[in-house]
C-alpha cells in the first residue's frame, strides 16, 4: 500500500519469489487491507505465484489456488474487478467461467472488456451468446469493447456460430462476426460484399485486400462493375483485378476506366 509503485512492485515480487506459501499473504489483503493499491497488488501476485507454479493442467488445484480471487470479486472496485477478470484468464481458469460471463453485465466497461477477453483465453462455446448480447448492446459505441469482443469470439473460433451471427440482423452483431472472420483470415469474409450497408461492404473489402484474405480476391474483383460504391472499396476492387492479372481482369478494369 506504499504511495510510491516502484517500493509496492518490489514488495508484489518479493512475495511472489517467495513462491505458494504467499498466496495466503495475498488472500490476507482482501479481508484485512482497504484501498485500491494493496488489493490490485494482491491479485497480480496471486497471479504471478500461480502462473509460475504451472497448475494450469490440474484445474481441480488451480481452482482451489484461485479462490480468494473468487471470493473477492464480488465485493471489489471496479478495476480490481477488471484485474481479477483479467488474470483468471490469463491462468485460463475453467472453474471461473460462470463468474466471467456474469462479468459481461457488470456496470463498468473495463469489466466487461477484461471479462470478454478472458472468456475467449478459455475458449468455451457456451460464451458466444453471452459476447454476441454484449456486442449487441454496445452497438458499435465502444471501440474497446468492440475489439475484445472479436478477439474472444477469435479465440473461441467456433466458425458455424460466428458465420450464423453473420446473418443476425444486428449490424454490431454482424460487424463484430466479420471481424472476427477477418482476423481468422477466412474466405467467408466475401459475404459482406453483397451487404445492404455500404459500411460493411467497406470493412469487407478492406479486411480481403489489406490482410490480405487470397482466397476471396475474386469475389473482391468483381465489385468493380458495381455502382454506388466509396472510394474506399473502389481502390481495392482495381486493386482485386490487378492481382488477379486475368483476361477477364483486364476486361473488367478497361470498362471501368
Amino acid at each position: 500500500g506504499h504511495p510510491d509503485m516502484r517500493v509496492r512492485m518490489e514488495a508484489q515480487f518479493e512475495l511472489a519469489d517467495r513462491g505458494l506459501d504467499s498466496l495466503s499473504v495475498f488472500a490476507e489483503v482482501f479481508a484485512t487491507q482497504g484501498g485500491l493499491f494493496p488489493r490490485l497488488h494482491a491479485v497480480w501476485g496471486i497471479g504471478q505465484v500461480i502462473d509460475r507454479a504451472g497448475f494450469g493442467k490440474d484445474q481441480n488445484l488451480l481452482a482451489e489456488r484461485v479462490e480468494p480471487l473468487i471470493q473477492a470479486f464480488e465485493n471489489s472496485e471496479a478495476e480490481v474487478k477488471a484485474q481479477i477478470c483479467k488474470v483468471l484468464g490469463d491462468l485460463k481458469t475453467t472453474s471461473a467461467l460462470q463468474l466471467l460471463l456474469g462479468a459481461l453485465n457488470d456496470e463498468s466497461a473495463r469489466v466487461q472488456y477484461f471479462a470478454a477477453q478472458s472468456l475467449g483465453k478459455l475458449g468455451h462455446s457456451e460464451a458466444l451468446r453471452p459476447l454476441l448480447e454484449l456486442a449487441s448492446r454496445n452497438a458499435d459505441k465502444d471501440v474497446y469493447l468492440r475489439h475484445a469482443v472479436v478477439m474472444a469470439l477469435v479465440g473461441i473460433n467456433d466458425l458455424p456460430a460466428i458465420l450464423t451471427a453473420s446473418n443476425s440482423g444486428d449490424l454490431a452483431v454482424e460487424r463484430a462476426s466479420l471481424l472476427a472472420l477477418r482476423r481468422l483470415k477466412r474466405v467467408e469474409v466475401s459475404r459482406f460484399l453483397a451487404h445492404s450497408d455500404l459500411e460493411m461492404v467497406r470493412e469487407a473489402a478492406l479486411a480481403i485486400n489489406d490482410v490480405p484474405i487470397e482466397s476471396a480476391t475474386t469475389e473482391l474483383a468483381e465489385l468493380i462493375s458495381k455502382e454506388g460504391l466509396d472510394e474506399p472499396v473502389l481502390r481495392r476492387a482495381i486493386n482485386a483485378n490487378y492481382r488477379l492479372g486475368t483476361y477477364e481482369s483486364a476486361v473488367a478494369l478497361a470498362r471501368f476506366a
